[in-house]
């Protein structure tokens, strides 16, 4: 997993929300500094293109925004269908439930 060299993984608490609680993930920062969120159980919102130059941290976002996902979603309430071509970008979510 990339980020910093040496650092671990560490979650001190699972906060399961109920299974109404919108699904908001922070997509960024507009110009003014401003949290930029999606709501993911909006269908206006819950597909999104994630773009960017080689080693821009796209890989990393999407790690970040499945791991926030699954540590706060029950196996229950969450299905992901994820799609890795080369298979080897995503390799710590093969045998996820």
């Amino acid at each position: 997993m990339g980020g910093v060299p040496g650092a671990k993984v560490r979650c001190t608490r699972r906060e399961t929300l109920p299974p109404t609680a919108p699904v908001r993930i922070a997509i960024g920062v507009n110009l003014e500094g401003k949290l930029v969120e999606a709501d993911l159980s909006d269908p206006n919102t819950c597909h999104f293109l994630v773009g960017g130059t080689t080693g821009s941290g796209k890989s990393e976002f999407l790690r970040a925004l499945l791991l926030s996902l699954i540590q706060r979603r029950s196996p229950q309430h969450l299905k992901i269908a994820l799609v890795d071509p080369k298979r080897v970008t995503f390799p710590e979510f093969e045998k996820m439930p």
